[in-house]
């Protein structure tokens, strides 16, 4: 019988954040006694205990992980001879983030749970590439943070306010453990008032941004009636980078905020009127799509290259073909028309995971069906028996998250949606 090589890599991690300027010495406490090698950490971020540690083999199959409790904690893993992906993640707690499960594989997602969009625990990622040939190796990672930082302080705000809130658009929902981020929601995070009379939230995360703008919209409600002011910030919010909003209630209804460093990334300041006499109302066109909303009765699956006038969007078909033979669905995909549009096709397998990371999460998917019902079209189905094809009928994939893309058969019958994709330029 052929032997099978076994390796252990042992792994110097190195938790940095990216933005600072001090440089912290190695802590000296020796991670693997038993090892020859030391592993040694520093960092000058605050870490969230545990670090999760993943190894991907050449397919993207996870070979082994390793929980990191603390500081103290050894970290070797043992692994056949090869070439591996390794991952570390930190901040990734039950209560804020999905489940990635025992064994992920490295194009899992993780989403945060609340429904908003928004988190109070960061994310940091970090990976490396290793070839494992002799008996030993070591990888360096620093991990970074995958979120961004969102903190709010509005001052001079009416004294009859009932509630402030602000809205920013939109984010990644989800983030695969290779770094892709998929899907797209705007993150509404509520302020609260402070004893000095200011209207203030905490520190919240959020994937980074999607598009080539940011929307920022400020509700202030008073007499239970809200007044919404905005501004379109020419640039996506990206991970690392904190986004700080000052904002002062003055004459006409104007916020003065700016973005600046928090400590994170590149330091990145703009100054902006927002309300009745100042700014562009930071609102999108309403003939512009956005994704989970019907535009000319079509599910809007994602949008992409989005600017002030245009978007690219992806858009799911109204029709929903049920109980079809895969033989059958060509044609009936071929035959199809909507809007006078004749390129339907089905999804490939890479867009069939993207459908499944956007409306894959409950509150997307009940968003979605809530806006087919309303206009009297077939909802989507997440049955986990019910599956829709993809890739020329070869595979198929259901609207459950973290449900894979599989084969596809000729002993049963399938689902399909239909998908289109164009670009959308405000009239």
């Amino acid at each position: 019988m052929k032997s099978v090589f076994k390796s252990t890599l042992f792994l110097m991690l190195l938790f940095i954040c990216s933005s600072c300027t001090n440089t912290t010495p190695y802590d000296e406490s020796i991670l693997a006694p038993q090892s020859s090698l030391a592993i040694f950490t520093r960092s000058d971020a605050t870490l969230n205990y545990p670090i999760q540690v993943y190894a991907f083999d050449a397919e993207g199959v996870c070979a082994a992980t390793e929980s990191i409790a603390s500081a103290a904690d050894p970290l070797a893993l043992t692994l056949a001879a090869g070439s591996y992906r390794i991952v570390a993640i930190s901040g990734a707690t039950d209560a804020e983030y999905t489940s990635l499960g025992a064994t992920p594989s490295l194009s899992a997602t993780i989403a945060m749970k609340s429904g908003n969009y928004a988190t109070s625990s960061p994310l940091m990622v970090g990976s490396a590439d290793v070839t494992l040939a002799d008996k030993s190796a070591t990888a360096d990672i620093t991990l970074n943070y995958a979120v961004t930082s969102i903190t709010t302080a509005l001052s001079g705000v009416p004294t009859d306010a009932e509630a402030v809130s602000i809205t920013f658009s939109s984010f990644a929902e989800t983030l695969s453990l290779d770094g892709t981020t998929a899907g797209s929601a705007p993150a509404e995070i509520s302020c609260t008032k402070q004893p000095d009379g200011r209207w203030t939230h905490p520190a919240h995360y959020t994937f980074a941004g999607i598009g080539a703008q940011t929307i920022l919209s400020i509700s202030i409600t008073s007499d239970s009636e809200t007044h919404t002011y905005g501004y379109t910030y020419a640039a996506p919010l990206k991970a690392s980078t904190p986004f700080i909003l000052q904002g002062s209630y003055k004459d006409g209804l104007i916020i003065d905020g700016e973005i600046t460093n928090g400590a994170w990334g590149t330091p990145v300041s703009i100054e902006f009127p927002f309300g009745p006499n100042g700014g562009d109302g930071g609102g999108t066109d309403p003939e512009l799509p956005t994704v989970g909303a019907l535009w000319n009765g079509c599910l809007v699956a994602s949008v992409s290259n989005a600017t002030s006038t245009s978007v690219d969007v992806r858009l799911l078909s109204p029709k929903e073909w049920t109980e079809l033979p895969t033989a059958d669905a060509p044609a009936a995909i071929t035959a199809y028309s909507h809007n006078s549009w004749t390129d339907w096709r089905m999804p490939t397998q890479d867009e069939a995971k993207q459908l499944v990371s956007t409306f894959g999460m409950k509150g997307a998917f009940d968003k979605a069906n809530k806006a087919l019902a309303e206009a009297g079209l077939s909802p989507l189905s997440n049955d986990g028996e019910v599956r829709y094809l993809c890739n020329d009928g070869l595979h198929s994939y259901i609207f459950s998250y973290g449900s894979s893309v599989t084969s596809s058969g000729d002993k049963r019958t399938y689902n399909m949606r239909a998908i289109r994709t164009m670009q959308v330029t405000a009239k």
